[in-house]
């Protein structure tokens, strides 16, 4: 997912999450961070989607930004 993903967005999974959702919303950010010339960043996006529930995702599951 190369646009930022923010609090408020409102997001279409990608097809192969159909099943339990198509949209959602991002309710929280969590970024994770090992510092160093090995290191890696990584962010956690806990979503709320079209049937109320709250599940955590990275953003490789997110097909577009809608709003």
């Amino acid at each position: 997912m190369r646009a930022s993903i923010k609090i408020g967005n409102v997001v279409r999974l990608k097809d192969k999450y159909s099943s339990t959702a198509k949209y959602a919303i991002v309710i929280d950010i969590r970024k994770s961070e090992f510092p160093g010339d090995d290191g890696w960043i990584t962010f956690d996006y806990l979503v709320m989607n079209e049937s109320g529930i709250l599940v955590n995702i990275s953003g490789c599951c997110i097909e577009e930004i809608i709003k």
